[in-house]
């Protein structure tokens, strides 16, 4: 992924966001996370954007465009700047007016706090699929 770093733990893909995120990286990701969804319910997102700088139109729209949004879990960015923090959030509403589901993004410090997000979401997400008796 060229300056980009992709670790894979079980259901969680963490990504290692150094620059400008490219539609080529976007695709990678997400083909990455379609091949995880083969064994999974749902992909958890641990993005460490402390070095990230931006991402591109056609990168926001690849990932709008990626059908599986409703089976991602959580996405949590570790230190994400204010422009990070913007550009990030103009996919929600654009996934919203689509109605597509998505995760609201979350922002944390550090992985520890990170892991504690897609614990608490995993939980979430359980709880809800789980059959409630009558």
């Amino acid at each position: 992924m060229g300056k980009h770093e992709i670790r894979i733990e079980g259901d969680v893909l963490f990504l290692k966001w150094v620059g400008e995120l490219s539609q080529s990286d976007v695709r990678e990701i997400f083909d990455t996370m379609a091949r995880m969804l083969v064994e999974h319910k749902w992909v958890f997102m641990v993005i460490d954007a402390r070095n990230a700088t931006g991402w591109g139109r056609d990168a926001r729209r690849t990932a709008i465009d990626w059908p599986h949004q409703h089976r991602v879990g959580a996405v949590v960015h570790i230190g994400a700047s204010l422009t990070i923090r913007a550009l990030t959030g103009l996919i929600a509403p654009a996934l919203k007016m689509l109605r597509r589901a998505s995760p609201v993004p979350m922002y944390v410090n550090d992985e520890e706090q990170a892991l504690a997000c897609v614990q608490a979401r995993r939980r979430e997400l359980l709880a809800s699929a789980e059959p409630r008796a009558h």
